[in-house]
This record gives C-alpha cells, structure tokens and sequence, in this order.
C-alpha cells in the first residue's frame, strides 16, 4: 500500500462504510500508538512512562526492609509471605521485638511495596488463610477478601510463630502459637484473644540459657569408681594374701 493509498476503515454499527482519505502510512502507525497511550493513560494528557522494576537474576533489591530507630541493631527481614486480595503480602521480622520501622507490607503485580498503615513492628513468622471466615492471618494481622486490614492487639506484642486450625471450632476460632510456648485462642470475627496454655510450663521446656545438669551412665560411674577401685583393692589384697598364705 502506498503513501497515497487510500485507507479504508470499517465500523460494524450499523453496518456502515466509512471512507477516508489516508494519511502516509507511517504516520497512521504513529497515531494508533499515540491512541493506545492515551487510551491507557485516560484524560491525563501528561502521562509518565511507568518505570519498570530493577531485577537482577529475579531478585528485586527494591523489595528490602530495614528496621530504623532506636535498638534496631538486629537482624531484620522477611517472617513470613501470604498471596491474598490480589497481592503478595509480607510481614517484617525484628529479633525479640526490637527496632521499629518493619511490619505489614503490601505487594502489588507492579512490584510496588508498600507499608500498610496498621503495621507493627515486631517478631512474626505465622500465616494461614482461613477459608470459612475468608480471611488470611499474617502475624497479628487479619485480611479480608477486599485487602481491608485488622490488627490484632491481644497479640500485637508477642512473638508469634504459628497460626493452626481449631480442633473442635474451625469455622469461627483459630490456635496462635508463640515463640515463647504460650498457645492462644482467637475468635476470628471479634479478633479477642484468650490464652489457653503455657506450652514450656505444661511440657516442662527449659529455657535455652538455663544450666542443665546432665545424668548419664558414664558420670554415674565416675562418682562410683572411686569406691569400686577400693573395693577392688581390698579384694585384690585378700586374695593375695590368700595366695601367698
């Protein structure tokens, strides 16, 4: 087709024929490009070209926490992910609940991350998506099915590492498990929380930086070979003056 050609156009309202003059081809591929970005863009005359995420061997260095302020002087990272409300949702992780900054970070297909506003900072590695209520739990976090966030202030100060289902109530409670053994029971809709155990005080679990004295065959026998050694002293004597009488 040449640049005098004419371009024909047709729209299927109404079955009509429409005829127009064409312009040089080259410059009808630059207004349908110019009509594909507007499109996108909508009324917004300025659009900016979306920047693309940095990737480097599929690792996006834009996606990093760091746990600012004071007594941040840690490790700080990532304790646990949640696909969920057509987002990847992430929640910070501080050692023993020191520093400040971390949270509850949203996602998005772009690779935009943000912090959620209702974040707290703190040691969570649980998820569960809980399909009865339709909600996924991400450390004291609850997330409905739209993305709305609640937090949950029973817990928002502990240690979380685990959320599991309920044995006897799936349908509305949950287990929270700490990292300090206490063991919880969460109403999914109130979000109230009710502790139920101390797992370390019920399984008699030591703390890893208490002293144990250890019992075992080998130092039973060192106490003891002190008294075997003179016992066997004494009968090896007998039996030699034994002998030699």
């Amino acid at each position: 087709m040449g640049h005098g050609s004419i371009l024909v156009v047709r729209f299927m309202k109404r079955d009509a024929m429409f005829f127009h003059r064409a312009w040089p081809v080259p410059l009808v591929h630059l207004l349908v490009l110019l009509g594909v970005i507007s499109a996108a863009c909508g009324a917004d005359a300025n659009c900016p070209a979306q920047p693309q995420p940095i990737s480097v061997n599929g690792v996006f260095p834009k996606l990093t926490v760091f746990a600012e302020g004071v007594g941040s002087d840690s490790e700080a990272g990532i304790g646990a992910l949640i696909p969920w409300a057509d987002k990847l949702w992430a929640t910070g992780y501080v050692a023993h609940i020191k520093g400040a900054g971390l949270g509850l970070y949203e996602i998005s297909d772009d690779m935009k991350m943000t912090r959620h506003p209702q974040a707290v900072t703190g040691t969570f590695t649980n998820r569960m998506a809980h399909w009865p209520s339709g909600q996924a739990f991400i450390g004291p976090h609850a997330i409905d099915p739209n993305g709305n966030v609640r937090t949950i202030h029973d817990l928002e100060k502990s240690r979380l590492t685990a959320t599991v289902n309920h044995l006897t109530d799936p349908e509305n409670k949950v287990y929270f498990l700490g990292m300090e053994g206490e063991f919880w029971e969460l109403d999914v809709h109130s979000l109230k929380a009710e502790k139920l155990f101390d797992l370390a005080k019920e399984l008699e679990i030591r703390p890893a930086n208490e002293p144990t004295i250890l019992t075992t065959k080998k130092n039973s026998s060192a106490r003891e070979t002190p008294a075997a050694s003179q016992n066997g002293t004494e009968r090896n004597g007998q039996s030699s003056s034994e002998i030699r009488s």
